[in-house]
């Protein structure tokens, strides 16, 4: 048997490669980089376990943290409606209060300090006609009263409830105090009748046509009923026809100037109180 030789012995143990080494060592390369890349990224998890929280957390989170972030949005909005409120609070301050009157009503820009004066010439002209007497208790604050209303009804074509309320309960404690007035024909009674009366007739008018009466007389009716009526029937009846004789000339007056339309409103409270002041100062002169 011939000798074998060492280059064909290697060939027996050790597979011939060949002109393939080089592409086998590519494939070594190849897959030794994967490994160590494999490694780099399992070590790099290991050394920071929380990365993949992390990551989860930034599209997301926690239900409290949540709601604490829904609640200081809500409240966020809130402080903006509030300082929007206080805006249009400080935009509309000074501006006079024109109540429930329409487009074409009238208010006349009469100064509040008016109803000092006036104030002051009503009571005069009450003192004038009755003279020194205990009438004087009733018929003076309710001279005081109807200016303060005149110039608040002609400014804002309304009559607040701070000022008709306070009136009515001061009426018939005054109107009895004046019973100690040696005035002939004064009856507390008839007073309260009258307050009935007139404010019934004012009510049924503001039913039958709420256009044409602002509630604020409906209220009013009552207190310049019971001081006309404090004095008889014949005054309570002067009272209501006075108002509409002096309103009438009034509104043709305005349709003529052009200052009122045939749908104007305009205050009939100031009417009321000088139908009620001519109907006492009749009484008082005994006409």
């Amino acid at each position: 048997m011939p000798p074998q030789s060492p280059n064909s012995k290697r060939g027996l143990t050790e597979p011939d490669t060949g002109g393939s080494a080089p592409l086998d060592d590519r494939l070594h390369r190849v897959a030794d980089a994967i490994r160590k890349t494999h490694t780099v990224t399992s070590d790099d998890a290991e050394a920071d376990p929380s990365t993949g929280d992390e990551a989860r957390d930034d599209n997301s989170q926690p239900p409290d943290a949540a709601a604490h972030a829904g609640n200081e949005t809500i409240m966020s909005s809130d402080e903006s409606s509030r300082e929007t409120d206080a805006e249009s609070d400080d935009e509309t301050e000074g501006v006079p209060d024109t109540g429930s009157g329409g487009v074409d009503d009238i208010a006349w820009p009469v100064p509040k300090l008016a109803m000092i004066p006036l104030a002051v010439v009503l009571s005069g002209l009450m003192v004038w006609a009755f003279g020194l007497d205990w009438v004087l208790t009733a018929i003076v604050p309710f001279a005081i009263f109807l200016a303060v209303m005149i110039v608040i009804d002609l400014r804002e074509l309304r009559i607040p409830d701070k000022l008709t309320r306070p009136a009515a309960l001061a009426t018939l404690p005054l109107l009895a105090l004046s019973l100690l007035s040696d005035w002939s024909d004064i009856s507390l009674l008839r007073a309260v009748l009258g307050a009935l009366a007139m404010g019934g007739f004012y009510l049924v008018l503001f039913l039958i046509y709420p256009a044409g009466m602002g509630f604020g007389d409906v209220k009013l009716a009552p207190i310049i009923g019971a001081h006309l009526g404090f004095f008889g029937w014949v005054p309570l009846i002067r009272g209501v026809i006075a108002a509409y004789f002096i309103v009438g000339p009034v509104a043709i007056l305005l349709l003529i100037i052009g200052r009122a339309r045939r749908k104007s409103g305009f205050p009939f409270g100031p009417f009321m109180a000088a139908g009620a002041l001519v109907a006492l100062a009749l009484e008082a002169s005994g006409r």
